[in-house]
């Protein structure tokens, strides 16, 4: 059909999975798509947030040593916590508090 968009014409940071379309739709903050013609975007990894969509591995930015993210699809630096007082994390891209130690 003339004016549909078929998956193959839907450009990094974009997608379509349904047929007929008229338009590819932008990936959601927290996902991205590096490659062309894909009917879904990724989830950013947990660790840290994704601010790009269209770049390979979202233009993933890790959480900061002292801070972790334990989920998947963030998309801004506010979605890594810091380790609760009295405790640091020397590792960046932490996925988990389980990272933050006693301060000695």
């Amino acid at each position: 059909n003339a004016g549909t968009v078929r998956p193959f014409d839907c450009a990094a940071g974009q997608y379509q999975n349904l047929t007929g379309q008229a338009a590819c739709v932008q990936c959601p903050a927290g996902e991205f798509q590096p490659e062309r013609g894909q009917t879904s975007c990724d989830l950013c990894a947990a660790g840290g947030y994704c601010e790009v969509t269209d770049d390979c591995g979202g233009g993933f930015t890790p959480c900061l040593a002292g801070s972790y993210n334990e989920k998947t699809g963030s998309s801004s630096p506010d979605a890594c916590q810091q380790c609760p007082p009295g405790t640091s994390s020397p590792i960046a891209s932490a996925v988990s508090s389980e990272t933050c130690a006693r301060c000695r």
